[in-house]
């Protein structure tokens, strides 16, 4: 009888093992790379793009920039929340990787976000950066390989058997989206609502993973430059633009200036835009830096302490913009 219980047993703990184990590795660990940007370059063949997160996309329009450049076709690649390991990314295996050559390529930050290597790299967006690699990327692991550097020996088996361990966020964030979505579809209609939740209990917000929105707060960040290769991805954007001979340029975003229309920056952030200027500068880059421009002004932001440009203000940011650059791209 003693047997045939711990017989039981074993079973029981076989399966809940076992199942598991085979799921983890009968489900894709990874998102499959995304060939839609790389063949859309290849067929668009584009002399000028322009990468970053949505505030360039709610800035620019890229036909209206084109016709106001005159310099050849403008291709966007933006995507929300993306930041250097996706910019640096999309080069490589995206821009370089087309084999189109354009002759600018223009990457639009704000703040620190050049050398802030760590930035929405977390199981947040995870899935969006496995879209952007094929497999591996080695530099990806270099800089940011001192998280998996500090698991212990039973963390790396665990990871091994259970590859989808490393992903258990992302499905959690899917089962809670769904289920939110299903709760919104037969619930009553609210306008506006799913906007709302998605601010309030945004999962990059609840974990800190977005940026500040106020002078103050910038202020109370560390702002050191940096371009240690290990250390974030700067470098090797630079280096991936020199090698393929892309002419690459950085532009700064202005923020939303406040009622005022006078953006103040802190003494650390000056600091900091000054050494990342000139580095990008000695290295062969352009740095276009928008946040003195005042035709930005706060009339045309979407909300109060919000950087992205309304949609109403989206050709009159794209003229700005195309102002701003028109010296850069004719030399």
């Amino acid at each position: 009888m003693k047997s045939r219980h711990v017989a039981r047993l074993l079973i029981f703990v076989a399966a809940i093992l076992l199942v598991p184990l085979a799921l983890n590795h009968w489900l894709p660990s990874k998102r499959p790379f995304n060939r839609q940007p790389l063949e859309r370059l290849r067929a668009n063949r584009p002399a000028i793009v322009l990468i970053g997160d949505s505030l360039v996309h709610a800035a620019i329009d890229p036909k209206l920039l084109e016709n106001e450049l005159g310099e050849g076709k403008v291709e966007m690649i933006w995507r929300g929340g993306a930041a250097s390991a996706a910019w640096y990314l999309s080069l490589k295996n995206y821009v370089v990787a087309s084999g189109v050559k354009p002759r600018w390529v223009c990457i639009f930050f704000n703040y620190d976000l050049l050398t802030n290597a760590a930035f929405r790299t977390t199981p947040t967006y995870r899935a969006f950066l496995e879209s952007l690699m094929h497999g591996e990327d080695p530099v990806f692991k270099e800089v940011l390989g001192k998280q998996s550097q500090r698991e212990t020996p039973l963390q790396r088996i665990a990871s091994w058997l259970y590859p989808l361990n490393d992903r258990r966020h992302h499905y959690q964030e899917k089962i809670s989206r769904f289920a939110f979505r299903t709760e919104a579809s037969v619930g009553p209609k609210i306008k506006g609502l799913p906007r709302r939740v998605n601010e309030i209990f945004d999962v990059a917000r609840l974990r800190q993973e977005t940026l500040p929105q106020t002078p103050e707060a910038v202020a109370a960040r560390p702002l050191d430059f940096s371009a240690d290769p290990h250390k974030n991805f700067l470098p090797h954007i630079v280096q991936t633009a020199h090698d393929a001979g892309i002419a690459i340029c950085f532009v700064r975003v202005r923020p939303n200036p406040g009622p005022d229309n006078d953006f103040q920056e802190g003494p650390g952030l000056r600091r900091y835009v000054k050494e990342l200027r000139e580095w990008i500068e000695s290295r062969g880059g352009i740095f276009v830096d928008t946040t003195g421009n005042k035709q930005f002004t706060p009339d045309m932001y979407l909300r109060p302490n919000d950087d992205h440009i309304g949609p109403w203000a989206k050709e009159r940011a794209t003229k700005i913009y195309a102002e701003e650059l028109r010296p850069v791209l004719n030399r």
